[in-house]
């Protein structure tokens, strides 16, 4: 008996010691809880994340990441997002709501109407006109908002439990190049709020892709759970997210160019959870942890 009881306070000192380890510890910040919110200390390193959208998702080798970002159409019967859930990982799912790619499998289900200019440096894509969803803009009896939320259903029966939606500043391209409609700003926090409200709809939390002129938008931040951001340290534009942080809400950011060295002491200091990748986004990544 003596020695049953010797191992029962031995497993329970364990359990007291892992469970003080798992609070102190700066891979704690997002923990179980969902959604995720930053600490306000910085020293406390946010919620880790990784960005895969090649395919086939590959589980990286470091056990403190607590969020894997995925594609949705090339992950959906591939069993991905259940072999993370059972890892105990969140799983947020990429897709496209701002232009039209050629080879998804509803790309028929698109009007011509509502098809613009060619994306810049993607061929296979079309910037949409997003007004299609807004009932007194549409001309196709919001044929859009019909094919988006079809999306979003699928999204949740797979299981995502966020979702980034590309490509939603489109009414901000004209600078460089055309979309093939004259959106405004106002027809972007339509279509905006509205991909936000169906995301929220199915239980799912959504992020603010890019999209830095709106950002400091109230109905934005108050509305978005996350962002996710391409090379805003390079670009010199983090500071667009300013708002988000000040609510404690994460800033998921992707550089591909620079050296860690460049970028992490300032993540650290912003509370962003930066990480290094290669543009193809296969599972090769670096990240911040060395700084914390």
């Amino acid at each position: 008996m003596n020695k049953y009881l010797s191992v029962i306070k031995i497993c329970r000192f364990v359990a007291i010691f892992f469970s003080a380890f798992l609070t102190l510890s700066p891979y704690s910040a997002m923990g179980s809880d969902w959604p995720p919110v930053l600490d306000p200390n910085p020293a406390v390193q946010p919620p880790k994340w990784d960005w895969q959208l090649a395919v086939p998702v590959k589980l990286n080798p470091d056990p403190t990441i607590n969020i894997y970002d995925i594609d949705m159409f090339e992950n959906e019967h591939s069993g991905a997002v259940q072999m993370l859930h059972s890892k105990g990982y969140k799983v947020i799912c990429y897709l496209d709501v701002g232009s039209w790619e050629d080879w998804r499998d509803d790309a028929a289900d698109f009007p011509k109407s509502i098809l613009g200019s060619k994306y810049s440096g993607f061929p296979d894509e079309r910037w949409l006109d997003i007004r299609d969803v807004n009932p007194v803009k549409s001309k196709t009896n919001t044929k859009l908002a019909e094919i988006l939320a079809k999306r979003f259903d699928r999204a949740h029966s797979m299981g995502c439990d966020a979702i980034e939606p590309d490509n939603i500043d489109g009414y901000d391209k004209s600078a460089h190049e055309s979309t093939g409609f004259p959106l405004t700003y106002e027809d972007q926090i339509y279509f905006n709020l509205w991909v936000a409200e169906q995301v929220h709809a199915r239980g799912m939390l959504v992020g603010l892709k890019n999209d830095i002129n709106q950002a400091h938008d109230e109905r934005i931040y108050n509305t978005f759970d996350f962002v996710v951001s391409e090379q805003c340290f390079q670009y010199k534009e983090c500071g667009y997210f300013s708002d988000f942080l000040r609510l404690n809400k994460p800033v998921f950011e992707a550089e591909y160019k620079l050296a860690l060295s460049k970028f992490c002491p300032q993540a650290k200091n912003l509370r962003i959870s930066a990480i290094k990748k290669r543009a193809s986004l296969n599972s090769t990544r670096e990240d911040c942890s060395t700084y914390y």
